[in-house]
């Protein structure tokens, strides 16, 4: 209800050629229908919050056409979230590292150092990875890229029962290649 309200004085607020503008858009609310399925155009009752991201952050991207503005955009957005996880990672791993005494680089060692660095970076990319590519609505392509990355760490069993949907479906089309 207070979003609603919400709504409705930012259409007052605005000039008249933009509340046309913003009421002439289709309103997509996520609920589920009596009967227990999910609805995109039902009334907000019986849906969560929770449900209504889960949707939008699993649901498909159009396929744009390569090396397009579109493509290209979306190439970018992807590469930009790998390279805040990527630097998220070494940023909180390094002083946990220096905190149980480990000091050194993967160039110049010690090897106690590497075999640390790759069994507590790898868990931890992956983990903020899928967090941030979940928050910016592309759970699916990320859930690819950690099912890629551990496909190589862990036997088949144990990886299919711990990724989610999207990474098994994932698996699966790859599997039957």
């Amino acid at each position: 209800m207070a979003m609603l309200v919400c709504r409705r004085a930012a259409m007052v607020a605005r000039p008249a050629r933009l509340r046309t503008a913003y009421a002439s858009r289709p309103q997509v609310r996520f609920a589920t229908t009596s009967d227990g399925k999910k609805d995109a155009q039902a009334a907000p009752e019986g849906g969560s919050q929770w449900d209504a991201f889960w949707r939008w952050t699993t649901q498909k991207r159009p396929d744009h056409a390569r090396m397009s503005a579109p493509w290209i955009l979306d190439k970018l957005f992807i590469c930009a979230v790998f390279a805040v996880a990527g630097t998220s990672t070494m940023y909180f791993i390094r002083p946990c590292l220096g905190k149980l005494g480990i000091e050194g680089s993967m160039a110049d060692g010690p090897w106690s150092y590497r075999v640390a660095s790759l069994f507590c970076v790898s868990p931890f990319y992956t983990l903020i990875v899928l967090t941030l590519g979940t928050l910016s609505g592309r759970h699916a392509t990320f859930a690819k890229v950690a099912a890629r990355m551990w496909k190589r760490m862990l036997p088949h069993s144990v990886r299919y029962r711990l990724v989610c949907p999207a990474g098994r479906a994932a698996m699966d089309a790859a599997s039957k290649k």
